[in-house]
Formats: C-alpha cells, sequence, structure tokens
C-alpha cells in the first residue's frame, strides 16, 4: 500500500515540476552554465588550452557539481512544499491517511533525482559548450569525474534531506523563506569545497566515499523518523 502511495505522491511531484518548476530552474541552471563556460574567455584564445586554464575548466566542473544538485533540489522542494500548504493539498493528503514521512520522503526522493539529472545534463552541456565556443576539449581527470558524479552528489543527498525537514517543519512562510537562504550559502561554501579538493588537501577514497554514502542514507532515515513523529497539527499553525 505504502508503496503504491508513495508513486501516486512522486507523479503528483513530476506533475508539479513540470508545471511550477521546470522554468526557473532552467532558467538558474543555464545562467550558472553561462556563467561558468564564458568565464575562462578572459584567460584563453580559441584552440588553446594551457594546463592552468584546463584545471580552472575541471574546477569549473566542481563548482557546478557542488551547487546545481542543492540548488535545484531545494527550489523544487521549496516549491512543492510551499504550493502544498498554500493551496491546501497537505490537509487533503493528511486527511484521506496519508503518513506524513512518506508524503515528505516522496518529496525528497523526487527533489534529488530529478536534480541529479539536471545535473547530469548540464556536465554533457558544459563540455559541449566548452568545446563549441573555444574549439578545444576539457583534458578530464578521473578525481573530477570520481568528485563531481559521486562525492558531491554524496554530500548533496544530505543537505537537501536537512533542507526539505527544516522546510517540512517551518511554521509559516517567513520560516520558509528564512531557510530558501541555505542554497545560496551552500553555493558560497562551494567555492571553498572545491579549493580545498583541488588543491589535494582533502583526498577522499573510494572507500570514504562509500562511508560517507552510508551516512548520508542513515541521516535520511533518520531525518524521515523525525518527521515521522512531528505533529502535523503544527504544520498549520499560523
Amino acid at each position: 500500500m505504502n508503496k503504491t502511495f508513495l508513486k501516486a505522491i512522486l507523479w503528483k511531484e513530476l506533475v508539479c515540476f513540470f508545471r511550477n518548476t521546470l522554468g526557473i530552474v532552467s532558467l538558474y541552471i543555464l545562467l550558472l552554465l553561462g556563467t561558468n563556460i564564458f568565464l575562462p574567455s578572459l584567460y584563453m584564445e580559441r584552440g588553446s588550452i594551457t594546463p592552468w586554464i584546463n584545471e580552472m575548466l575541471l574546477n569549473n566542473i566542481m563548482v557546478l557539481a557542488a551547487t546545481v544538485i542543492v540548488t535545484a533540489g531545494s527550489a523544487i522542494i521549496s516549491q512543492s512544499m510551499g504550493l502544498e500548504r498554500r493551496e491546501g493539498i497537505l490537509k487533503v493528503l493528511l486527511g484521506i491517511g496519508l503518513p506524513p514521512e512518506l508524503i515528505w520522503l516522496g518529496q525528497y526522493l523526487f527533489a534529488f533525482c530529478c536534480s541529479y539529472v539536471l545535473w547530469l545534463v548540464s556536465f554533457l552541456l558544459y563540455f559541449i559548450g566548452i568545446q563549441l565556443i573555444y574549439g578545444v576539449q576539457i583534458i578530464m581527470t578521473v578525481q573530477c569525474l570520481f568528485l563531481s558524479l559521486f562525492v558531491f552528489p554524496v554530500i548533496a543527498i544530505l543537505i537537501l534531506a536537512v533542507y526539505a525537514g527544516l522546510f517540512w517543519t517551518a511554521k509559516n512562510q517567513n520560516t520558509q523563506l528564512l531557510y530558501s537562504l541555505l542554497p545560496g550559502i551552500i553555493y558560497l561554501l562551494s567555492f571553498w569545497l572545491n579549493q580545498i579538493f583541488s588543491e589535494g588537501r582533502v583526498v577522499i577514497s573510494f572507500w570514504a566515499a562509500v562511508g560517507m554514502l552510508a551516512g548520508s542514507i542513515l541521516g535520511v532515515f533518520l531525518i524521515t523518523r523525525f518527521i515521522k513523529r512531528v505533529d502535523a497539527e503544527r504544520l498549520f499553525d499560523s
């Protein structure tokens, strides 16, 4: 029964995404991509690439990895949860007997999966943009692939779960607006994290990354248990 409900929630989230969120998220990603693609034009000429330029292009990829998933996912979460509160959809879902933790989990899983797909699309568009505009191919490294396609998304699993948990328990729109500042803070921190990883001050092994994944999944489980204990009535207090 819970699987059926979860599928229904995921379908509802998909419809909400295409109706209300896709345009905003796409515009943000395009702006972010444009900035990271055209910024190297200040330092390079068409058809030429130096090791320093290649390193900068790789760093841009990791900045994108650290921000696209969190910012796109948080936008999807805030739009979905905010819309449900404003239009009374959440009351209806709770009224027909849907467990609140199942509603939350469906919204969270959709936001993460959708934002990860958007990141993969951004990843491909970045390479295509560099190739078309500058006529060069980025020399990809294993470390950059590992960090951008696995490590940063694993970190984003927990960050998005915390964000979704905070947004779910917010009593009013002012509190939700305060929580919406989190993606901007993450964006600023991404430059610092990227600097640490790119300089080799922190090297993450495969098994360390697996441990991070296990920790993130455990964090999602604990937040889900916390959501289950939250009194649903307090969600509608003014």
